[in-house]
């Protein structure tokens, strides 16, 4: 063989770049096509077309089977690559030699991966018909018979062949077996022959990706075939990502792992792996079906259409796109195509039961759980075989608050369904817990759940709390819940994780399902974090606005209500992003409109909720409440949001983004002086703008911010010298200069060049923290403390340990002789920190010795929404009532004290020794005599000496040497 040849066979299959030559022999040209199969193996689909074209345009140098077989793989490497009307063209002009087994079974696959079920049964048996056992052919043969809904035939086949086959060790055969118990649906047989066909080809040096796909498939459709709490992820991901070792072109592998990324939720890991799989093949049916799920998990059912079309144009008998078709058509209102795309799918194959539950999973995405229960109660009559549809019809009676009949739709699931299944588990333990550790009360409007130890302090007060909103909210919105709502509070995060998703992690304190609620308690692991009282209502919101818009408003927009909602109820419950605002605007960044919703479904979330409620602010104070009102009512009609804007405001989406951007810059970042965090997409638009505008100085200095940001002090410095240059008292390049100083240690340096920025009215807040901290250094306290006042000016909102207010607050400690000072910032915070406890409490002790009963109050009314298992808030709670002249709700609060149990208090410890227990025991037995004593005076002052006395006599059997009580019982008539 010749060495120049076999070198430009290898740069054939790497480079696309040599021609056959005139002398070739027979057996160099077998060895590139075998080459070529090689790479089309490692995923070079490109680079193996641009080869194998260049073979066939010198055609009459090959012979014809060698032509043959080049033909057949080049089907293969466009399909692969999604060049379909090349494949097609190709899959043609090889009808000729389908008599050849080979070209046979490749055009069998090609045509199931176009839909093409009449051809693909037509070859199939072509072959079958000369070899009844070719494993390949039945498994084409299979696949048609299950895209029709034989099944029973289908597995009768499959019975047959394997029954008849011998022993073998060939890792081939193996997976030739295995792959035709995964189309019957026998995982666990197809995973025992993967697992070992998988060992086999490892120990020969063999290549295993078309091993390791398929046992990923089985792991991902199994779910849990290890138990894990994650539905056995662990064991398809790490299948899938050997796989793509071998081969990271294999597009069946990142859709694998895009299927079990949105199994565990995390949609934005699932959409990643799509963009990748479409980056390979930009029409893979597959993979295009789960960007269109995502998008109608976004209730982009319009783009969602769009997606599966692009499915349909290559395989039009695909019948979970068709699913998928008729989801958004039902979504979108169109009943007449939606039957129509319904009836499709059952023409395909009649037992297509996936049709409605693909259906019902759409709209419990979209939290439409009740529409979603008779649809999947379809597919189950439909195709009793569904493994998940059961689950699924548990999971959305209950989310509808039907726990009774949704534990019995689970329980039996297990009977028909007993796979290992986290979810359905967990949610099993959990109902069980709620009938036996939960009391259930009823009022006018709710049906509320609260743990026996925390029902006598929490759940009168969430019922109250509830109510009152709940009539408020029903007047703004002029809408009525036509039903009672179901409340369950949980002490544990994990067991309200586990009721909120069916798993453990919810980062939430509160979710609505539309007429069932689930809150986070006050004393759960999240204590002091955040107010109960808030959630209670940013949830309650929800009720109402997804009652109104019948549950088809999209989460940015009903999130965003209830989020101003919380701050039109009290100013203190308000976010504090203002800088991450700030940075967004900067950085352009905002979320628009017409995608708004992906924000919900990644890391974006949290500044989703507040932008959501910036939005909603900026429509009612531009154009009035009545504009939110009318957006719930066109959503309730299924219009998407361009629609939506363009009924209730008359502009584009985008105009209105283009005013909401400008409202944010007019009001709230108006009141702010901050520089902002620049990114890595705007440190190259600021990188572009000062090559074309190389003497605009604003722009230099923002890109030496953004370099600087970054950790590229060298770029940053570069950018400064041209500053020096062009302006050289820029106050935004001096601020820089002062930062760089500081780094170096160069505080005094530092202080000339922010001083300087002071002098020139360019202070913002980050340079006057660091003009502050340089005159603390320097035993400047006066200086320190007047730069942190006028950084509070700047930026208000900072409640960092290293911010201002922090800083003030550490100052008023210090000197003892500006108490009213340490009062001001102690106010400052609890206004900024809204579920800071301590704080309140302390003002409200400050208040009740100054006499101010009245404010004391509102502290305290403040710190039982944060916290109602404080002793000491309820009794302070009764003396400010007491100084107000209300002694009944004096008596009450204190009463309310007597029932907080001290184990629930956030400073118990368990007591160490039996004398430690006694002592506590005596102490709280004094406690309670105590504040018995106190609603006897109150009972006493108001003229009911009856009423005291039993109360005395209460406290009495509880401290008998109680000076208190004594003097207290001789001032009492006998």
């Amino acid at each position: 063989m010749r060495i120049g040849f076999l070198i430009a066979g290898v740069l054939l299959a790497a480079s696309c770049a040599s021609r056959i030559c005139a002398q070739s022999a027979p057996d160099e040209i077998d060895q590139l096509l075998a080459l070529q199969r090689e790479e089309l193996d490692l995923g070079k689909y490109e680079s193996v077309a641009v080869g194998l074209r260049e073979m066939l345009d010198e055609e009459s140098k090959i012979s014809a089977a060698q032509s043959v077989t080049a033909r057949r793989l080049l089907l293969e490497a466009e399909a692969a690559r999604g060049a379909y009307s090349a494949a097609d063209e190709l899959d043609a002009g090889l009808a000729a030699a389908e008599g050849e087994r080979a070209v046979a079974i490749a055009r069998g696959r090609f045509a199931l991966e176009r839909g093409r079920l009449a051809d693909a049964e037509r070859l199939a048996t072509a072959v079958l018909a000369v070899e009844p056992r070719d494993l390949e052919a039945a498994w084409i043969r299979v696949r048609v018979l299950f895209e029709r809904g034989a099944r029973i035939e289908a597995r009768q086949v499959v019975k047959e062949l394997i029954d008849g086959a011998s022993a073998t060790k060939d890792p081939d055969e193996l997976l030739r077996r295995a792959r035709l118990f995964e189309v019957v649906g026998d995982l666990e047989a197809s995973a025992r022959l993967c697992v070992q066909a998988e060992k086999l080809r490892r120990e020969a040096k063999r290549p295993t990706a078309d091993v390791l796909i398929t046992l990923g498939d089985l792991y991902r459709r199994a779910l849990s075939l290890d138990g894990g709490a994650d539905g056995g992820s662990p064991r398809a991901f790490a299948a899938y990502r050997d796989a793509l070792e071998q081969n990271s072109s294999l597009v069946a592998a990142k859709v694998g792992r895009a299927w079990m990324h949105l199994y565990v939720n995390d949609s934005i890991a699932a959409e990643r792996e799509i963009e990748d799989a479409l980056a390979v093949n930009a029409n893979h049916p597959d993979a295009l079906v789960v960007r269109a799920w995502i998008q109608l998990k976004d209730q982009r059912a319009s783009d969602a259409l769009a997606t599966i079309d692009q499915v349909l144009a290559v395989n039009p008998s695909h019948k979970k796109a068709r699913s998928m078709r008729a989801s958004a058509l039902y979504l979108l209102r169109r009943s007449d195509q939606y039957y129509a795309e319904v009836a499709r799918v059952l023409i395909l194959d009649p037992s297509y039961g996936e049709v409605y539950w693909t259906i019902g999973d759409a709209l419990s995405n979209v939290y439409r759980f009740e529409e979603a229960i008779p649809f999947h109660e379809q597919a189950i009559k439909l195709d009793p075989e569904l493994p998940l549809a059961p689950v699924s019809l548990g999971r959305d009676l209950c989310f509808c608050g039907r726990e009774a009949e949704g534990k019995e739709a689970l329980l039996a699931s297990r009977t028909t369904h007993p796979f290992p299944h986290p979810w359905r588990n967990n949610m099993l333990l959990v109902l069980d817990r709620l009938a036996t550790e939960f009391v259930r009360s009823t009022s006018k409007n709710f049906e509320i759940l609260v743990h026996i130890d925390e029902n006598p302090v929490l759940g009168p007060r969430l019922e109250a709390a509830l109510e009152s909103d709940l009539v408020k909210l029903e007047k703004k919105y002029g809408f009525d819940v036509d039903r009672s709502v179901l409340v369950e509070m949980f002490p544990s995060m994990s067991d309200f994780s586990v009721r909120s998703v069916g798993f453990t992690g919810v980062g939430a304190v509160g979710v609505c399902f539309g007429h069932f609620v689930t809150l986070v308690s006050p004393r759960s692991e999240a204590r002091w974090t955040f107010v109960w009282r808030r959630t209670a209502l940013h949830e309650l919101t929800h009720v109402i606005t997804l009652g109104r818009s019948k549950k088809r408003v999209p989460r940015w927009l009903t999130e965003g209500l209830s989020v101003y909602e919380e701050r039109c109820a009290n100013p203190q419950w308000n976010r504090d992003q203002i800088a991450e605002l700030n940075d967004v605007i900067a950085n352009q960044d905002l979320l628009r409109l017409r995608t708004f919703n992906a924000a919900f479904r990644g890391p974006r979330i949290g500044f989703g909720y507040y932008q959501g409620g910036l939005f909603c602010e900026f429509v009612d104070r531009t154009y009035g409440f009545d504009k939110l009102l009318a957006m719930l009512d066109a959503y309730a009609e299924d219009l998407e949001t361009p629609a939506v804007v363009e009924r209730v405001f008359g502009k584009t989406a985008e105009q209105l983004d283009t005013e909401f951007e400008q409202w944010i810059r007019g009001t709230i970042l108006s009141k702010i002086r901050l520089q902002p965090n620049f990114g890595i997409e705007m440190r190259r638009k600021l990188r572009e703008r000062v090559k074309q505008e190389p003497d605009n100085t604003d722009a230099i200095a923002d890109l030496a911010f953004a370099y600087w940001q970054t950790g590229k002090a060298v770029d940053a410095d570069i950018q400064l010298d041209k500053l020096r240059k062009l302006a050289p008292e820029h106050p935004a390049m001096l601020r820089l200069l002062g930062f760089r100083a500081i780094e170096k240690g160069k505080n005094e340096q530092a202080q000339q060049y922010l001083e300087k920025v002071k002098e020139l009215g360019a202070l913002e807040y980050r340079s006057a923290m660091a003009l502050a901290r340089i005159y603390s250094v320097s035993n400047r306290e006066a200086d320190a403390k007047a730069m942190l006042e006028e950084a509070m000016t700047y930026f208000s909102e900072d409640p960092g340990s290293d911010g201002a207010l922090a800083a003030l607050l550490q100052l008023a400690e210090k000197d003892e002789q500006i108490a009213d000072e340490e009062v001001r910032w102690f106010d400052a915070i609890a206004n900024l920190v809204e579920s800071a406890v301590e704080p309140r409490i302390k003002l409200a002790e400050r208040e009740l010795s100054a006499g101010d009963a009245q404010t004391a109050l509102t502290r305290l009314l403040e710190a039982e929404n944060i916290d109602p298992f404080l002793r000491k808030v309820h009794r302070m709670k009764g003396q400010a009532l007491r100084a107000l002249s209300q002694p009944s709700e004096a008596i009450e609060s204190l009463r309310v004290a007597l029932l907080v149990d001290p184990t629930l208090e956030p400073s118990y410890s368990p007591p160490a020794s039996p004398e430690e227990r006694e002592q506590r025991g005596a102490s709280e037995r004094r406690e309670q005599a105590d504040i018995l004593a106190e609603i006897a005076e109150i009972e006493f002052e108001v003229g009911d000496p009856t009423a005291a006395r039993v109360t005395l006599s209460r406290a009495k059997e509880l401290d008998p040497d109680s000076e208190r009580i004594e003097s207290l019982s001789r001032r009492l008539p006998q």
